[in-house]
């Protein structure tokens, strides 16, 4: 009789939904509590900064107002230059490249979260509960970045966006464009890691 006629819920190895148990040892890590993300604080941000964008996107999805969704976005176009509202109304879309745009980002959730934890130094572990506790990949990264980034005090212009983005586009392979994110995340602050994942993500 197999494990399944006995009763016991069990299942080969070789299968896809494969149950993997994580079981204690003397050795484990102790896991980091994430970090909430309302604990960061707010900047004022130049209006042409990624900061900037990154601030509205937040006000628009903290609110269920649709026409305070558009008094808030109306207010941020206003104050942006007039070659900065494109490619932001493009980033709103939750797209890197406008609709019809052949270029690809290539740049999956496994890329992501290995730049995440060479930026941020938490380990496999704490990566995982932080993603459990907001199951959202531009939230994880706010968290996981939250005071370990070093972004100084000039901030990403929304100019240099489109360009950063062609270039992800054109890196090939995994460790080209792993390498470029990280490089990158180190200088952002955490809300600016938050929507710059979205958009890469697709998820805003």
């Amino acid at each position: 009789l197999s494990l399944r006629d006995r009763g016991i819920d069990a299942c080969a190895l070789g299968l896809d939904n494969l149950l993997v148990m994580m079981l204690p040892t003397q050795n484990a890590q102790r896991v980091q509590e994430p970090v909430a993300i309302e604990e960061e604080p707010k900047e004022v941000a130049p209006p042409a900064s990624f900061l900037m964008f990154a601030q509205t996107a937040e006000s628009i999805r903290k609110t269920s107002s649709k026409l305070m969704k558009i008094d808030v976005l109306s207010s941020y176009f206003q104050q942006l230059p007039q070659d900065l509202i494109g490619p932001a109304a493009i980033y709103f879309t939750g797209k890197a490249f406008a609709q019809g745009d052949a270029r690809v980002l290539q740049c999956g959730w496994a890329i992501i979260k290995r730049a995440l934890l060479a930026v941020s130094g938490l380990s496999e572990a704490d990566y995982r509960a932080t993603y459990r506790k907001y199951s959202d990949s531009g939230e994880t990264a706010q968290s996981v970045l939250h005071g370990r980034t070093k972004p100084g005090t000039a901030f990403w212009s929304a100019a240099e966006a489109p360009a950063w983005f062609d270039q992800l586009a054109k890196l090939r392979g995994p460790q080209a464009k792993g390498e470029h994110l990280e490089k990158h995340l180190a200088r952002l602050r955490p809300l600016e890691a938050k929507y710059l994942v979205k958009i890469i993500t697709g998820d805003l």
